[in-house]
């Protein structure tokens, strides 16, 4: 999984449902270059010892910070995605993807990072990857934590540039959206705005994190002062987990674990 300037690798054996590896890349430079993501792949394989070795019965990229759109099942038609890239700012990538999120009654639509793509088919020899964006399994994890009734709930999931925000009505989707961040400081801009938006009660509502913020996080307290009740979602209960993996390691990554479930 990757964003502009950082990437994230599982490896899993689905035989046993089981993580084998967890790890970040390091990048040699900013991530729209190709040379730089070769780089950092390459590097991994060196270091890991369950990279050179594995045959890889699948391979799956998640684009993180790709811009997408959102289209109602009603009005989805596949012929047209390239019309729906030009909603999302992405009709000028090569490849146009969608995904059928059945749930809440939407597709995603976006454009396909082909540098990444590239880096990884030449790093790994595969055959050719799987893309997806974030959002699809960031709505798996939402759904896994909605409570039965009608109420509001607010989910947002932190990464080091953006934060993924998704509102809900019982089971209804009210709202999704994936913002830019620099700190704190616009990470509790943009959640106040989704809730006061949606008439969430600061008091009385649930609003549900995950990613790196952990309590005792300056974050966390940030958010404490204004919403009294904060739930952390864990990690998927459906894949093993290695012990030593602590709760700030596992939140880390609870994205990219939560898009392993995403169709083969």
């Amino acid at each position: 999984m990757f964003d502009q300037q950082s990437c994230q690798l599982m490896v899993v054996d689905e035989e046993k449902n089981a993580v084998e590896m967890l790890a970040d890349l390091q990048m040699t430079g900013p991530a729209e270059n190709e040379a730089s993501i070769k780089q950092a792949l390459a590097e991994a394989v060196e270091n890991h010892e369950l990279l050179p070795s594995g045959t890889w019965d699948k391979i799956k990229i998640i684009q993180a910070s790709t811009p997408f759109t959102l289209i109602p099942d009603e009005l989805f038609n596949a012929g047209q995605l390239s019309n729906y890239a030009k909603l999302a700012g992405t009709d000028t990538y090569l490849n146009q993807l969608s995904s059928h999120q059945a749930a809440v009654g939407l597709h995603v639509v976006f454009g396909e990072e082909k540098m990444w793509l590239n880096a990884v088919e030449d790093v790994f020899l595969s055959k050719r990857p799987q893309v997806f964006h974030a959002i699809d399994g960031f709505l798996l994890q939402t759904l896994r934590h909605i409570q039965p009734g009608n109420q509001l709930s607010l989910f947002c999931h932190i990464g080091s540039f953006h934060v993924m925000i998704a509102a809900y009505q019982g089971r209804k989707l009210l709202l999704l959206n994936n913002y830019m961040i620099q700190d704190d400081n616009s990470l509790l801009y943009f959640i106040q705005l989704v809730a006061q938006e949606i008439g969430f009660s600061n008091m009385d509502d649930t609003l549900f994190l995950a990613g790196p913020i952990m309590p005792g996080s300056l974050g966390y307290e940030k958010l404490g002062r204004f919403f009294a009740r904060i739930q952390l979602m864990g990690t998927p209960t459906w894949l093993q987990i290695p012990a030593d993996f602590n709760n700030q390691t596992l939140g880390r990554y609870s994205l990219l674990m939560s898009n392993h479930l995403l169709p083969s």
